[in-house]
């Protein structure tokens, strides 16, 4: 059985599609106790991860998710706010680097980290992230996949505004990666050519 490690795994979209298929064992790892009903989640912090890491013996793909919002442009993200106020902006990059640690530490073949475009500008200097991979819509893709066989006009309406900011999840639910990412991330592990080329 193959295993899919699910780091800030929210709402699980990122491994959804590998979920209810025999063949993989899904461990997803979220620290927000409101996602502690998410099928597969263990409430457990990335930034802990030396804690707990080795109660994972091997891991065939890792996806990591970190939010999103250090790195976004949006109006109220604190990036937007301080360059409205003329202020100097450096993100927190604890859970990035975490993300980057246990990728090291398990070195997996296949691996993909998803974050905004505002990320590039962060991630840059990040050894294996010096460039998105691949750019879905609102979503950058960085790591070591083959490509995935979708364009921007395959995916569903954004989520941006799918629920109120008054809503405790609604972060996790404007941050959900659809279904027919995560499916075709699953088709492109199941069909890959030589990673060597990526």
């Amino acid at each position: 059985m193959k295993r899919v490690l699910d780091l800030c795994s929210g709402l699980g979209g990122f491994s959804e599609a590998f979920m209810n298929d025999d063949d993989y064992h899904v461990i997803r790892i979220e620290n927000n106790p409101r996602l502690a009903s998410v099928e597969g989640t263990f409430q457990l912090d990335v930034l802990d991860w030396v804690d707990w890491i080795d109660s994972i013996p091997s891991v065939d793909v890792l996806l990591m998710s970190p939010p999103c919002t250090e790195f976004s442009m949006a109006y109220a993200a604190p990036r937007g706010v301080a360059q409205r106020l003329g202020q100097a902006y450096e993100p927190n990059m604890e859970l990035v680097n975490a993300c980057l640690e246990i990728k090291n530490h398990l070195k997996p073949d296949f691996w993909i980290l998803e974050n905004v475009s505002g990320a590039t500008t962060y991630f840059k200097d990040k050894p294996g992230l010096k460039n998105w991979r691949q750019k879905l819509g609102p979503y950058r893709f960085w790591g070591r996949f083959p490509y995935l066989a979708l364009n921007e006009k395959d995916l569903p309406l954004s989520t941006k505004n799918c629920s109120s900011h008054h809503d405790p999840l609604g972060p996790n639910k404007r941050a959900l990666i659809p279904f027919i990412i995560s499916q075709e991330i699953r088709n492109s592990y199941e069909h890959q050519r030589c990673l060597n080329d990526y």
